[in-house]
């Protein structure tokens, strides 16, 4: 389906609109760009949030170079989870310490300690975009007033507007894996998964085509043990487009690694660029297209949502009105 799209301007970025604006529009944000601050030891990019309009979820990225690591540490009432972007890490894992490659999905449950290093000489940063939900405000001491309970917005939208950016090399290291077939959520019950985390992969889930053209997965999710952090994941192919839609309680982060995308924000597709974020919180109309160009290559994006879209979720049989019944995990066609 071609779609008419106009091109990216700073009218558009999360770093021109105010907290207001997003909430009630969107923005397009950058996982190249956000206010730095340090997290358990490790350089954090903060991409999406409550000081810039997102509620439910916050969405980092981290980066280790090369013999960095860091503290041990566990969110006593959120989730995370990391997606490996770029490099190769180590994380602990349900009591081990493995290896952790681009397409790797880290899923820990509230109150579960785990570490993240980058092994000395291996030669690249280690990129890890996190989704954290509930957000964890004492994260965000510079921002956040815990005597009066408040954002400081003001500061907030000081420090975005100088935020600088970072280059990431454009070379999508992504792939499936199936590494650690003990920890693979399709080997553990989702009362296993719920209470000790697993490692999911970004290209396996239950299939979905409730959202229009292309492959779509769900990959975290309840029936697959989480709570409140979700992914999900899809391949479209050039000229594919997802139905423009809302979300009544959830909001969103969309982004596509791999190449540029055209995001539906304020009204209008925008034609958007390799690791461009669209930001929609909760009953902002969003969605994505890639468009027809020559040479385009299949586009991978995902959407990390919280809470669970059960919007969604009622549109498939998995869902049985009380509950869930838990699907296979089916990896993508070629």
């Amino acid at each position: 389906m071609a779609v008419e799209f106009v091109p990216l301007t700073d009218s558009f970025r999360e770093w021109t609109r105010t907290r207001e604006q997003i909430r009630q529009e969107g923005a397009v944000g950058s996982l190249c760009r956000g206010i730095e601050i340090e997290t358990h030891g490790v350089r954090t990019r903060i991409i999406a949030w409550p000081g810039n309009g997102l509620q439910t979820q916050s969405l980092h990225v981290l980066t280790l170079s090369p013999g960095e690591e860091s503290a041990s540490y566990a969110f006593p009432s959120s989730e995370e989870l990391m997606l490996c972007l770029k490099g190769a890490g180590e994380i602990t894992m349900r009591g081990q310490r493995i290896e952790m490659m681009p397409g790797d999905l880290a899923y820990f449950p509230e109150g579960v300690p785990h570490q993240i290093w980058n092994r000395r000489g291996s030669g690249a940063d280690l990129i890890l975009v996190t989704q954290i939900s509930q957000p964890p405000v004492h994260l965000y001491g510079r921002y956040y007033d815990v005597d009066r309970c408040r954002w400081n917005f003001d500061r907030i939208e000081a420090d975005k507007r100088v935020a600088r950016s970072v280059a990431i090399d454009p070379a999508f290291e992504m792939a499936p894996r199936d590494t650690y077939p003990k920890l693979r959520p399709q080997n553990l019950s989702t009362e296993e998964i719920r209470s000790g985390g697993a490692l999911f992969s970004f290209f396996s889930g239950a299939p979905f085509t409730g959202l229009g053209d292309g492959q779509m997965r769900l990959v975290l999710w309840p029936p697959y043990g989480a709570r409140t952090a979700n992914v999900h994941t899809a391949c479209m192919p050039a000229g594919a487009a997802s139905e423009i839609h809302t979300h009544p309680i959830s909001d969103e982060a969309l982004l596509a690694p791999n190449c540029g995308q055209l995001y539906y924000v304020s009204g209008q597709w925008v034609d958007c660029g390799q690791y461009d974020v669209g930001l929609a919180p909760c009953g902002v109309r969003h969605g994505i297209a890639i468009a027809d160009r020559p040479g385009q290559p299949d586009s991978w994006p995902c959407g990390f949502a919280s809470p669970p879209q059960v919007d969604l979720y009622m549109k498939t049989d998995y869902w049985t009105g009380e509950g869930y019944r838990r699907p296979a995990f089916v990896p993508y066609q070629a």
